[in-house]
């Protein structure tokens, strides 16, 4: 907004030839209403206008976006951000049931507080706070389509003065700069006003570490998903799912205590799931550097052969400039000496080209083949309790796959 201001500032004073009392004089109401095409004093009062009006909408869309879902945790008696729940399950009554799986927590055992799973099952079915969140999605919304508008009509209205305003003779290309470059600004400060409104008001989801990287937003429209934790079709077209990595979970499965530990593909012994340690990144390249240790050799050859073609294709320009500087100078000797060594060269890009694709294709299968075989031994020697909670199939895509 300062660089902004800072830009209309310096267009104001190119054109009064940077005399203060001039600039001071010009900014009157008559010249900011009629000096469309004579004046650019309209350009710095809507900047103005924007330095003012931009944090005013920002403020007002996030303060009344939080104060509605505030004015209903207050009438709760809650904060804002806690759930408005009882404290068990059975406290919901019979319509929350489903939601929060008492037959599965049930026959787990697991019946008792609610988690924060069912915390947000229950949210979801809170008619009031439903509402809520729905009218403070209007106030959310409603800002940035008002930023949207504001924004639209100061391009145009930019775009119209600079196709019709009288330049000063010698400065047009200063002037015409300087005005331009509001757009510039209208848009940066447009992307970041919308950042901030949707950053202060966004929804929080379900967060679950141990079940998913990301948070989960509550689906209503959900057909044909299966939950990736239990595996059953999602009833009732509900589900907490994460559109980035297509993961769907059920509301039932949310409402375990024990979500982490019902999914698939987990390591599991006869006492439970196993814990697993978590794999720093440099971990993970150093089990990588090990993969390929049997096969460094010709791992190494094929990146010199890379390095190879990569220098024959960068060489293949400088003959091609050679070739037509001899056509420029008709030299007939020179060209057909530069065309048979860009012939040649480009034979052995070619011969470089396909060693070191092979040579990349032989070391990818052969650490793929050892892939496969330590996953089938490791596969072997788990318990029975792994393979009951893991299906036959995806195992087979897994060996056959080499993911």
């Amino acid at each position: 907004l300062i660089i902004d201001l800072g830009c209309a500032v310096a267009l104001l004073g190119d054109f009064q030839a940077w005399a203060p009392k001039d600039m001071l004089h010009s900014f009157t109401w008559h010249n900011v209403v009629t000096g469309f095409r004579s004046q650019p004093v309209d350009v710095v009062a809507l900047t103005l206008s924007r330095l003012i009006a931009g944090p005013v909408l920002i403020y007002l869309s996030v303060s009344w976006a939080q104060a509605a879902m505030a004015g209903q945790s207050r009438r709760e008696g809650l904060p804002a951000t806690q759930s408005p729940l009882p404290a068990t399950s059975k406290d919901l009554g019979d319509g929350y049931s489903a939601l929060l799986g008492d037959d599965k927590a049930e026959a787990e055992g697991e019946r008792g507080s609610v988690n924060v799973g069912a915390a947000a099952n229950a949210e979801v079915m809170d008619v009031a706070r439903q509402n809520a969140k729905a009218r403070s999605r209007r106030y959310k919304y409603g800002g940035l389509t008002l930023l949207f508008i504001f924004s639209t009509f100061y391009q145009v209205y930019i775009g119209l003065k600079i196709s019709t305003f009288d330049f000063r003779e010698g400065h047009k290309s200063i002037e015409a700069v300087l005005i331009c470059l509001g757009v510039l600004w209208i848009n940066i400060e447009v992307y970041v006003a919308r950042q901030l409104i949707l950053e202060a008001t966004r929804d929080e989801g379900l967060f679950l570490p141990d079940v998913h990287p990301h948070p989960l937003f509550m689906d209503k429209g959900v057909a044909l998903h299966w939950c990736d934790l239990c595996s059953t079709k999602i009833k009732n077209h509900m589900a907490w799912r994460c559109k980035l990595c297509d993961f769907d979970m059920c509301t039932v499965c949310a409402a375990r205590k024990d979500a982490a530990t019902v999914g698939e593909n987990l390591l599991r012994n006869d006492k439970g799931v196993k814990q697993e340690k978590d794999m720093s990144n440099g971990s993970y390249f150093k089990r990588s550097l090990s993969l390929v240790k049997e096969e460094l050799p010709l791992f190494m050859g094929a990146f010199l052969l890379l390095f190879l073609y990569t220098a024959t294709n960068l060489a293949l320009p400088n003959y091609q400039g050679l070739i037509i500087d001899k056509v420029s100078n008709d030299n007939r000797e020179g060209f057909l000496v530069d065309v048979r060594s860009y012939v040649i060269l480009m034979a052995v890009q070619g011969v470089f080209s396909a060693c070191y694709s092979a040579a990349f294709s032989v070391v990818s299968r052969k650490i793929l083949f050892f892939i496969r075989v330590k996953l089938f031994g490791s596969i072997l020697a788990q318990d029975v309790a792994f393979f009951d909670g893991t299906t036959s199939g995806h195992l087979t895509s897994r060996l056959t796959n080499g993911e």
